[in-house]
């Protein structure tokens, strides 16, 4: 049997096709893991871990969980450092021999690895940071909150190094333990920071809270000193209830076209305004004709009405805070038109017919004895 044999043209060609395809799929990059102490104590959760290649500007960050990074079993995310794309050439990458530098909060590491595609490699971090300095929290202490409604408090956090952790305390007055909530970075901003407390808590009884951040290894309050035993104090104001109804008296002073209101004067300090609503109907409230913003003005004389009509009246009592009262309802008939005039006119023009028909009347007698 006479064998095949593929041209060596063939085999080039297929070669040099290979090359790119080969070249085009991304290098494996390497996995590095390892515990983190700082100041030779096992990391805080959430410290930033960052890995560089030296001599460039390339880093990848992760973070700490239980006193380790990049270590999968023991809880914290893999991590790696991408492999540069060779089919570029801005290096965006590590390569076989780089050098790679780790860093803690931003603070250099001792510790170094070299990069090896495909390769795991536990490097453990350790640093000593020497930062003396503790977060400054700048905050304007919340002294007023509304029964039954959350309370925002807001707090600018900053630290020389960085911020890994700002937590608020809270309590209703007189409990004897603090529930705590993460405070976090307001969408925006690089150091205000908010925590919230929830409406459950938020009752008559008042409610106390402070706040501590922390860089990892130096913590501050707010208060700064005894903040457990002497923290912010909330004082509840009562929910805005609706206005009290005002009594709104029989109309007076009734005539063809018009009638006057009047009513009792609002108690309330939070009045806002007097609305006068009219209707031709008991069972709706009818239309609103007229607005009285001064409280002592407890009247208002209601024209353009229809003579003979029944008319249905209430006055609804708006505060500032928009909730409303209705008063109670009354109502008047309008005067008909008055046909006391139409009458007198009636008798006069009959009085003066039947005086000019006698005197008529009368001549013609007159005449008649005098022919005789």
């Amino acid at each position: 049997m006479k064998e095949k044999t593929i041209p060596l043209a063939t085999i080039v060609m297929l070669v040099s096709l290979s090359i790119p395809i080969a070249m085009a799929q991304p290098m494996p990059p390497c996995w590095f893991y390892g515990t983190v102490s700082v100041e030779g104590s096992p990391a805080q959760d959430n410290l930033n871990v960052t890995a560089g290649i030296r001599g460039t500007n390339l880093t990848w960050t992760t973070k700490t969980k239980n006193g380790t990074y990049g270590w999968r079993e023991m809880g914290s995310d893999r991590f790696y450092v991408d492999h540069d794309n060779l089919t570029t050439p801005i290096k965006d990458g590590g390569v076989n021999g780089d050098i790679v530098e780790f860093y803690i909060n931003g603070v250099k590491t001792n510790q170094t690895a070299t990069f090896e595609s495909l390769d795991q490699k536990r490097v453990d971090l350790a640093v000593r940071s020497g930062d003396t300095t503790p977060p400054v929290i700048i905050h304007e202490p919340v002294v007023n909150g509304t029964e039954g409604q959350r309370i925002i408090v807001e707090a600018i956090i900053r630290d020389n190094v960085t911020v890994t952790e700002a937590t608020l305390h809270y309590r209703k007055i007189a409990d004897l333990t603090y529930s705590t909530v993460p405070m976090v970075l307001c969408v925006g901003y690089t150091d205000v920071y908010n925590g919230v407390i929830p409406a459950s808590v938020v009752t008559t009884t008042g409610v106390e809270y402070y706040i501590s951040a922390t860089d990892g290894t130096n913590v501050a309050t707010h208060p700064a000193t005894n903040p457990e035993s002497s923290p912010h104090a909330i004082v509840m104001i009562e929910a805005n209830q609706p206005p009290t109804a005002v009594l709104l008296s029989e109309p007076s002073e009734i005539g063809e076209n018009s009638m006057k209101l009047e009513w009792s004067t609002s108690p309330d300090e939070d009045f806002a305004r007097y609305e006068v609503y009219k209707s031709t109907s008991p069972e709706n409230y009818g239309t609103l004709i007229h607005n009285i913003t001064n409280k002592q003005i407890t009247n208002f004389t209601v024209t353009e009405l229809f003579p003979g009509t029944t008319y249905f009246f209430r006055i609804r009592v708006v505060d500032t805070g928009n909730l409303y009262t209705w008063s109670n309802q009354v109502h008047a008939n309008t005067t008909a038109t008055s046909t006391f005039l139409w009458t007198w006119l009636t008798a006069i023009v009959v009085s003066v017919i039947l005086v000019a028909a006698a005197s008529f009347t009368l001549g013609k007698k007159t005449k008649r004895v005098s022919k005789k």
